[in-house]
């Protein structure tokens, strides 16, 4: 038997896996920070942006690499929740995937399979062009090998583009998926942060565009999000003027975006 979850209630259960993660995070001495639209929500909203539907968190890499060594030795968050990434060899994302196994969902997408909380690493960001435009390479070869199955017209906003990607994906098609996913980590963790001085999400960011003082790293602050307190960069305005311009500012309906899913709770 399942029942659909409201958006109410989809935030409430994501809520529930939040606030699990941060428990296992600070119970393991793991530094994390509350990120990207959800950091937003904490700074605008004291929770969720009211129309969101999911949540970020993000890490320094080492101490990714320290949360990625606990799930694969064994270590649960909850005895109801899976942790799913291409380091723990049980998916192919280039991050984690914190998911609960008692909360199905259908999306447009077609990806996901059960209620999700994202972990990014955050890695060194030098000032290099050549680095970035190798790495979107390799990001744009890993969007269209996961995509295998898609109708590549969906996500193809010209026909000269539709082209180039059917010529890839067949050039591409000898090369395991977990191939090129392993060569993207290992470019995007290339550097440190403090080496650099910069840091950003690169295996799901918008890259050097989101570069950022890697000292801010250093400097944290505790944020009301709902009902539970959250950790995150001091300088929240600093990123997120970066990242959204005048993010106090609410945007027009049509933009405010969602995944578009439906969800249900298993019982």
């Amino acid at each position: 038997m399942k029942e659909q979850l409201s958006l109410h209630e989809i935030q409430k259960e994501e809520l529930n896996i939040l606030s699990k993660t941060i428990a296992f995070l600070n119970k393991n001495n793991i530094n994390y920070y509350i990120w990207a639209g959800s950091l937003l929500g904490a700074v605008r909203h004291k929770g969720f942006i009211p129309w969101d539907d999911d949540i970020d968190i993000a890490m320094e890499r080492s101490e990714y690499n320290k949360f990625i060594k606990l799930i694969n030795n064994g270590k649960k968050i909850d005895k109801n929740f899976d942790v799913i990434g291409f380091e723990l060899g049980n998916d192919i994302w280039p991050f984690v995937k914190v998911i609960n196994k008692d909360v199905i969902i259908e999306e447009s997408a077609g990806v996901d399979n059960n209620l999700w909380l994202d972990i990014f690493p955050l890695d060194g960001s030098p000032i290099n062009n050549i680095y970035y435009s190798k790495l979107k390479i390799i990001q744009k070869l890993f969007f269209i090998k996961r995509n295998d199955d898609m109708n590549l017209s969906e996500v193809s906003s010209s026909k000269i583009k539709l082209f180039l990607k059917k010529f890839i994906r067949i050039l591409i098609r000898p090369i395991p998926i977990k191939k090129i996913v392993g060569s993207y980590i290992k470019e995007c963790s290339k550097y440190n942060c403090y080496d650099v001085g910069y840091f950003a999400n690169n295996v799901w960011g918008i890259f050097e565009k989101e570069r950022y003082n890697a000292s801010s790293l250093k400097q944290n602050k505790k944020y009301k999000f709902e009902s539970i307190e959250v950790n995150s960069l001091a300088d929240s305005d600093g990123w997120l003027t970066l990242r959204y311009g005048d993010y106090m500012s609410l945007p027009p309906e049509e933009k405010r975006q969602t995944h578009e899913f439906k969800a249900w709770k298993v019982k």
